[in-house]
C-alpha cells in the first residue's frame, strides 16, 4: 500500500490546538503572537515593570555596549544532557527585571532545550525564574527596589540534550535575547556574545546524501561580531493568521546593478482597512542564490506614518497605533524597505518574493496579505536574456549541488540549499487533505517528474507554513517511496 501512494516524502502534522480556527490568534497569552493589547516598552512612570515582562512576546529595547552577556560553554558525550550557565557583565548597573530566550532555534541541529536547571538565578539573588511562552522571565525587585547583580553566578542555567549522532567538535551558538529593565522607564538588549558546546568523540565528515549528512563541527563556527543582530537567527514567532485577498501586499519589480545593493520598496494595496500591527518578512532563501538582505532602508515604515521597524528574530515588526488606535495606511508609500545585496555575478532576471506579511486589524484578529511576487532585473540584461530563464542559471539537470560544500546556516539548525532556477516542467503538488480535529494528518508529496533525471531533491515545510496552531511533527516513514526508498 505505501509504495502505491508514490509519495516523495510524507510529513505529519499536527491539529490538535485546532479547535477553535483563528479565534483569538493573537492574544497575549501565547507566546511570539501580535497584540495590541501589550503595553510599549516605555513605561512612563510605574516601578514595577511587569505589565510589560509578563506578555509573552517582549519589544526589543534599545543595544547596550556595558553589559555584556556570556551565552556560555558546556561539554559532554553524544546523548548527553548538559548545563550552560549563561553569566553576565552587568557593570553594576541596576537591574528590576530580565528576559532571556535560548530555544532549540539557537542551537546546532538536533541539539534542544530540555529545562531551566534549578529554576533559580544565582545572580539574581535565587530570584524565581519562569517560563512565558518561549521567553524566560526573572523578577529581580526586593522591597519594590532594583537589585543589583551577581555577576559571579550564572543569570540563568539552561539544560541541552546533545544529539545520540552528534560528532565530536566544537558546536557554536547563542542566546536570541537578553532583555534588561533597569527600572520602571527603561528596557535595554545586552550584548550577547556567543557560547560554545564540546562534544566528546571522534569527529565525523559529512555524508553525501542531503537528507542524512551529519554535521561538521568545522563549518559552524560563528561570527560573534554578526550573529547577534541577524534577523534571521531564530527570534521571535509568529502565528499565522486568517488567510484574505483583499489586503495585498507588492513585493515588487526592480532594476539593480550586480555587485551593488537594491533597495526593495514593498508596497501593499490595504483595501482602508484599520491596521493596528504588521508583521513583514524577506530573508536570504527569499532570494535568488546569493543575494543577501543587508538592511532595513531608513528603519521606518513610510506607508505608516514613519512608524519604527523593528527586527525579532527572523520578522520586521511595525506598531502602527496612535494613541491606542489603529491607523490607515499611505499605500503611496512603502511599507517597509528592504536592502540587498546582489552578487556581483549577476545577471538576466531573477524572481522573488516576500515571505510573510501579517496585519492585525485590532487585539483579536489577524490576517495573512494576499502576496504578489516580484522580481530583479540586472542592469545590462538583454531582453532575450530577461525572457528567457534558461540563460540566468544552469540546466536543472545538470545543477545539483554537492552537499559537502553547502555552507551551514546556524539560524535554520541545518544547511542553506541555494536555490536553483524556476521550472513549469516538474510540479510539486502539496495536496488536499481532511483530518480530524487534535489528531495527527499524513501530507503526502507528490509530483510530475516529467520524466527528468533526478540526483537530488530538498524539500521544506515547517510550522511557518501551516495555519495557526498547526506543527510538524515527523517525516512520514523518513524514506521517499517515489526515489526507491
Amino acid at each position: 500500500m505505501k509504495k502505491l501512494l508514490s509519495a516523495v516524502t510524507s510529513i505529519v502534522m499536527s491539529t490538535s490546538l485546532m479547535t477553535s480556527a483563528f479565534a483569538s490568534s493573537f492574544n497575549v497569552s501565547a507566546a511570539g503572537r501580535i497584540s495590541v493589547e501589550q503595553p510599549n516598552v516605555s513605561m512612563e512612570d510605574v516601578l514595577d515593570v511587569s505589565a510589560l515582562l509578563r506578555a509573552s512576546s517582549y519589544p526589543a529595547g534599545p543595544k547596550s555596549s556595558s553589559f555584556v552577556v556570556e551565552s556560555g560553554t558546556a561539554s559532554g558525550k553524544p546523548g548527553d544532557t548538559v548545563t550552560i550557565g549563561v553569566k553576565a557583565n552587568s557593570n553594576n548597573s541596576d537591574v528590576a527585571q530580565i528576559v532571556v530566550r535560548l530555544i532549540d532555534e539557537d542551537l546546532p541541529s538536533g541539539f534542544k532545550v530540555v529545562g531551566l536547571g534549578d529554576a533559580v538565578s544565582w545572580a539574581a539573588g535565587e530570584s524565581d525564574v519562569t517560563t512565558q511562552g518561549e521567553f524566560n522571565y526573572i523578577d529581580c525587585l526586593e522591597g519594590g527596589d532594583p537589585i543589583k547583580l551577581n555577576d559571579s553566578e550564572p543569570v540563568i542555567e539552561y539544560q541541552v540534550k546533545i544529539p545520540d549522532n552528534a560528532a565530536g567538535g566544537d558546536y557554536s551558538f547563542s542566546l536570541s535575547r537578553f532583555t534588561v529593565a533597569p527600572n520602571g522607564k527603561e528596557v535595554f538588549e545586552a550584548t550577547i556574545n556567543p557560547g560554545k558546546i564540546t562534544v566528546d568523540g571522534p569527529v565525523a565528515t559529512q555524508a553525501q546524501n542531503p537528507a542524512t549528512q551529519a554535521q561538521n563541527p568545522a563549518t559552524q563556527a560563528q561570527n560573534p561580531a554578526t550573529q547577534a543582530n541577524n534577523p534571521s537567527t531564530g527570534g521571535s514567532t509568529w502565528d499565522k493568521g486568517e488567510n484574505t485577498s483583499e489586503f495585498i501586499a507588492y513585493s515588487g519589480d526592480w532594476t539593480a546593478d550586480a555587485g551593488k545593493n537594491l533597495t526593495i520598496g514593498v508596497k501593499v494595496d490595504s483595501n482602508n482597512w484599520d491596521v493596528a500591527q504588521m508583521v513583514s518578512r524577506l530573508n536570504d532563501r527569499d532570494l535568488p542564490a546569493g543575494f543577501k538582505v543587508v538592511g532595513i532602508g531608513d528603519g521606518v515604515s513610510w506607508a505608516a506614518n514613519e512608524k519604527d521597524v523593528t527586527t525579532q528574530g527572523e520578522f520586521n515588526y511595525i506598531d502602527c497605533l496612535e494613541g491606542g488606535d489603529p491607523i490607515k495606511l499611505n499605500d503611496s508609500e512603502p511599507v517597509i524597505e528592504y536592502v540587498v545585496s546582489v552578487p556581483s555575478s549577476a545577471s538576466g532576471k531573477y524572481d522573488f518574493s516576500i515571505s510573510r506579511f501579517t496585519v492585525a486589524t485590532d487585539g483579536k484578529h489577524a490576517y495573512e496579505a494576499k502576496i504578489v511576487p516580484g522580481t530583479i532585473t540586472i542592469n545590462g540584461t538583454s531582453a532575450t536574456q530577461a525572457q528567457n530563464p534558461a540563460t540566468q542559471a544552469q540546466n536543472p539537470a545538470t545543477q545539483a549541488q554537492n552537499p559537502a560544500t553547502q555552507a551551514y546556516n546556524p539560524s535554520t539548525g541545518g544547511s542553506t540549499w541555494d536555490k536553483g532556477e524556476n521550472t513549469s516542467d516538474f510540479i510539486a503538488y502539496s495536496g488536499d487533505w481532511t483530518a480530524d480535529a487534535g489528531k495527527n494528518l499524513t501530507i503526502g508529496i507528490k509530483v510530475d517528474s516529467n520524466n527528468w533525471d533526478v540526483a537530488q531533491m530538498v524539500s521544506r515545510l515547517n510550522d511557518r507554513d501551516l495555519p495557526a496552531g498547526f506543527k510538524v511533527v515527523s517525516i512520514g516513514d523518513a524514506v521517499s517511496w517515489a526515489a526507491g526508498e
